[in-house]
C-alpha cells in the first residue's frame, strides 16, 4: 500500500510542475501578443514590401509595383504626429499596426484599405536600408491613392534605397488639409 501512496504523490507533483511551467511559458506569451499591435495580415505586408523596395537597383518604379497588397490609399506622417491624429486624418479605426514617429529622419507611412491598415512602415532609414522622400511634401500629411500609381525614382546609395517622385509630379499628392 504504501508504494501506491508515493507514486500518487509522484504524479501530483508531475502534474503540479508541468502545470507550473506551462504557466511560466502562458504568460509571457499573452503578454506578448497584448502589446504586439500589429496584425499577420500587416506583418506579411510590410515584409514584402520591405523585400520589393530592398531588391531595387536604380532607376524607376511604379508604387503599385512595390505595394503588391490590396490598399486605397498611402498616407505620410511627419515626426510628432501621435497615433490618434494618424487614426483621425486617415479614417483608420484601430492601432492596429500604428506607431508614432519620434524623430525627424523617421519613415513613416501607412498603407490603408477602407478604415483598416494593411501595411505600415516606420523606423529610422538607417535600420530600414530604404527610404521615402516626398520633397517639400515631407514636413506634411500627404496622402496618394492607389490609382495615381505615382512613379517613383529609385537611387541606391551606401546600401540604403531611396524612393522620390520626381519634380512635377506633385498632381499625385492629396494633401489630406484639402481632401477633408
Amino acid at each position: 500500500m504504501m508504494i501506491k501512496r508515493d507514486l500518487k504523490l509522484s504524479t501530483k507533483k508531475r502534474f503540479l510542475l508541468l502545470f507550473i511551467i506551462l504557466v511560466c511559458f502562458m504568460v509571457p506569451m499573452f503578454s506578448y501578443t497584448a502589446t504586439n499591435r500589429t496584425s499577420p495580415q500587416i506583418r506579411e505586408n510590410n515584409k514584402k514590401l520591405a523585400e520589393s523596395i530592398k531588391a531595387l537597383t536604380s532607376g524607376e518604379t511604379h508604387l503599385n509595383e512595390i505595394a503588391d497588397f490590396e490598399w486605397d490609399y498611402l498616407y505620410s506622417f511627419p515626426s510628432g504626429t501621435s497615433i490618434e491624429e494618424m487614426m483621425r486624418l486617415s479614417g483608420v479605426s484601430s492601432k492596429d499596426g500604428m506607431i508614432s514617429p519620434s524623430s525627424s529622419d523617421q519613415v513613416n507611412l501607412l498603407f490603408v484599405r477602407g478604415d483598416a491598415t494593411v501595411a505600415s512602415i516606420c523606423g529610422e532609414t538607417n535600420n530600414l536600408k530604404y527610404d521615402f522622400d516626398f520633397g517639400v511634401m515631407t514636413s506634411r500629411y500627404v496622402r496618394i491613392g492607389h490609382g495615381d500609381n505615382p512613379l517613383l525614382s529609385v537611387e541606391v546609395s551606401d546600401g540604403i534605397v531611396t524612393l522620390r517622385l520626381p519634380e512635377g509630379y506633385e498632381e499625385a499628392y492629396r494633401e489630406i488639409a484639402e481632401a477633408e
